[in-house]
């Protein structure tokens, strides 16, 4: 399991939310290519970048900054937030972006989704942001009557090889992981990447005994609940024979 730290972008700076809520923002770093080239150096094998901008409205606001992060880590990135077309998601990739995450395009444009998957399907996951179960989009903003598994289990079918799932409720607010929801996803023939609720190393070891291909973690860093040099020792110590 790979250990991806968060780095959620808003006006330029690094921030962090609660539950998705905007007004809640918290400002970590002012300049998120000095904090991922800190995450770089403690052995992240990959970032996790989220345009909350884009996301909330499609702004391309951040782009200038998305494209430094691809082009000067010597790690890769992948980043999510307002991608609902083709064209954004060419551009991000063009431009040395490793993964690209939707979410809402299944929904406003299905066709699209389907021709992205066609043509990126490895490099692409599909964020699935669930609150009580529903599947919500554009940015945790509007509310669907889907529920998560089941739209998991027909996304699979349709050619997705990656989720990213979220459970809402917890994201931000370091009150545990949802174990039972990855061990259901994990049953189908896909990727899963956990995120939201990392709230301690415990938290990792457990994921950790899952086949999970990675975990998200944003707040429990911030925090310093743990760095992230240390939630990949965990890993190695829990994964080495006695």
């Amino acid at each position: 399991m790979n250990i991806y730290p968060a780095i959620d972008i808003l006006g330029g700076k690094a921030v962090r939310l609660r539950q998705g809520d905007y007004e809640s923002k918290q400002i970590y770093d002012t300049d998120p290519l000095r904090l991922a080239s800190q995450f770089e150096q403690e052995g992240a094998p990959m970032i996790h970048v989220v345009d909350l901008d884009g996301a909330k409205d499609e702004s391309l606001a951040n782009d200038a900054l998305i494209r430094k992060l691809a082009n000067r880590l010597n790690v890769p990135i992948q980043v999510g937030g307002g991608i609902r077309s083709i064209e954004r998601a060419q551009t991000l990739l063009n431009n040395n972006v490793s993964r690209i995450i939707v979410g809402s395009m299944p929904f406003k444009d299905p066709e699209a989704f389907r021709d992205l998957l066609k043509h990126y399907g490895p490099k692409v996951a599909l964020a699935i942001d669930a609150h009580h179960g529903m599947v919500k989009t554009g940015g945790w903003l509007e509310t669907t009557e889907v529920d998560a598994y089941t739209f998991a289990r027909q996304m699979v079918q349709k050619g997705v090889s990656t989720i990213i799932y979220t459970d809402i409720a917890k994201d931000g607010m370091l009150s545990g992981i949802d174990s039972a929801m990855y061990e259901k996803l994990l049953r189908l023939d896909v990727q899963v990447v956990a995120s939201g609720g990392v709230k301690d190393l415990d938290d990792i070891k457990r994921l950790g005994q899952l086949p999970l291909e990675g975990v998200i973690v944003g707040k429990a860093i911030y925090e310093k609940k743990f760095t992230v040099r240390e939630a990949i020792t965990c890993l190695q110590n829990a994964s080495s024979p006695v």
